[in-house]
């Protein structure tokens, strides 16, 4: 079975057992006390024979669903243990996701009324 990492990092093709490796190597850093730095973490020798950008893809999309990972301002990561914690990355999200859905309607719009289309409908004679 494979899973297919989210595309915004980098969409690279893992195993469920790659999966479930990099979530079980996360747990360790359950709580602010055991933050890990992002990339101490992907570099993590637990962690060899994985590319980064699939490891990166992986805890994209084991971010809320087996657990919520908290990023803080110097670089770190670490496995939320109270809700409270998750709320800054959440909104952070939202906004992005907001932000980006506004771009993407401006654009169709702009192509569906200045720009032409290749191949005109077929008229039926």
């Amino acid at each position: 079975m494979a899973w297919y990492g989210a595309q915004a990092s980098g969409g690279r093709e893992y195993s469920a057992m790659d999966y479930q490796r990099v979530v079980r190597e996360l747990r360790q850093f359950t709580g602010r006390t055991h933050a890990v730095r992002t990339e101490d973490f992907v570099r993590s020798a637990s962690l060899a024979g994985l590319e980064p950008r699939t490891i990166r893809a992986i805890l994209s999309d084991a971010d809320g669903t087996d657990l919520v990972i908290v990023e803080d301002e110097g670089g770190t990561i670490f496995v939320a243990e109270y809700a409270d914690e998750t709320e800054a990355k959440t909104h952070r999200l939202l906004a992005q996701a907001k932000s980006l859905a506004e771009r993407a309607e401006r654009r169709r719009q702009f192509a569906e009324s200045k720009l032409p289309r290749r191949q005109m409908a077929l008229g039926i004679r």
